[in-house]
């Protein structure tokens, strides 16, 4: 077998052809100073040493790993017969005389195997491991090797490691591999990329990618293919939007980095506003279908200080979680609003919210909650001068 790893290299760019035919020459036994100087030359010549090859010990196999839209694969292509080359990519490549396979996360069963089942450590901790390396082989390999270095803790150190979101693609070595698709992108589909990283759902459309990145949706639908085709985005559902594997999102997350602050900032305002503007007047059935994104995506504006951006998004998504009786998911976002109406210095509405927390806590029979929450009303309307107060 000729190897030649095209993807981890320390070198800035890819091999030249010629780079490329002489390394598997050499491979072959070729000296280095009996290399042709020009392509045509080191093409015909790896042809003919396969062809020996092939007479004295049989088959090879060529294989490139992680290339590139650039690498020279007719170049690389074996003779006729015996021979064969294989090719892995995160990007399409087209090539005469080749055949694409797509190759998806492995079963749960086949992950296992892959990570190879020490008996010291259970069933359930191997599921992690494979849930947590996405169950892509590359993952699962750099996993296996890992349970075979620390047999005697068992699968303790590696979960450990991997449960950390921001350790986990480090840990498993993969920012190479997705380096290699990410910086071959245009630079306004990579910055749409990174972008992408602040999404806080599982489905991807072209007006969420809009918003996001300021650019109109005629153009973001077109990125969002391409970033597909490139395995950054996977399929996602039978209304064409796409989706993040697990690992390739905390890589979104991890070079959002390359973003400027106020341009982060910039782009999550705007899909904040997106969304508030999808909320109003939305049916129960889409609500229902987005209330864990609409949820995360009050969560990110509270975390962002975007305090004016909580109330248009989360009361119409309380008042749905109430009618659904998802009670202890709307007092979450009624203490968000209340976060933002402090922001605002309106009494009125945090007093208002207060009581309608009060009345969803006494729904649970939380009676003490509800106490406290009635109370924290009632002072309010003390201190408006009213002469209506409640009483528990």
């Amino acid at each position: 077998m000729l190897y030649a790893d095209l993807g981890t290299r320390g070198a800035e760019r890819p091999p030249t052809t010629e780079e490329l035919l002489g390394e598997l020459l050499r491979m072959l036994g070729i000296p280095g100073d009996q290399l042709p100087a020009h392509r045509i030359g080191l093409t015909a010549l790896l042809r003919t040493e396969l062809v020996r090859q092939g007479e004295r010990r049989g088959a090879v196999l060529v294989v490139l790993d992680n290339a590139s839209d650039d690498t020279p694969l007719a170049a690389c292509l074996p003779p006729e017969g015996t021979h064969r080359l294989l090719v892995t990519s995160r990007m399409p490549l087209e090539a005469p005389g080749t055949a694409a396979l797509r190759l998806a996360p492995l079963s749960a069963e086949d992950a296992r195997t892959v990570l190879g089942s020490p008996g010291t450590v259970p069933d359930a901790e191997l599921d992690e491991v494979a849930r947590l390396c996405g169950r892509l082989p590359l993952a699962l390999s750099v996993a296996a090797a890992r349970l075979r270095e620390d047999q005697e803790a068992g699968a303790g150190l590696l979960l450990a490691a991997l449960r950390t979101e921001s350790a986990r693609l480090a840990e498993l070595g993969l920012e190479a591999a997705f380096d290699v698709s990410y910086h071959a992108l245009p630079p306004a589909d990579a910055r749409l990329f990174r972008l992408l990283g602040l999404h806080p759902g599982t489905f991807l459309d072209a007006a969420s990618a809009a918003a996001l990145s300021g650019r109109p949706e005629s153009e973001t639908g077109p990125a969002l293919r391409r970033l597909r085709r490139s395995h950054l985005l996977e399929p996602g559902d039978a209304h064409g939007r796409v989706r993040f594997h697990d690992l390739t999102r905390l890589y979104a997350r991890e070079r959002l980095a390359d973003e400027p602050e106020p341009e982060r900032r910039a782009a999550l305002d705007r899909f904040l506003t997106h969304c508030a503007q999808r909320v109003a007047g939305a049916d129960d059935e889409w609500l229902g279908q987005e209330r864990r994104m609409l949820a995360s995506a009050v969560d990110a504006a509270v975390d962002a200080g975007l305090y004016e951006r909580v109330e248009p998004l989360a009361a119409p998504l309380a008042g749905f979680l109430v009618r659904q009786a998802r009670i202890v998911e709307a007092l979450r976002l009624l203490r968000e609003m209340v976060i933002a109406a402090q922001w605002r210095g309106d009494l009125v509405r945090e007093a208002d919210l207060f009581l309608a927390m009060g009345r969803q806590y006494a729904a649970l029979d939380d009676d003490e909650r509800s106490w406290v929450c009635l109370r924290v009303y009632d002072r309010f309307q003390t201190r408006r001068g009213g002469d209506r107060h409640l009483r528990p």
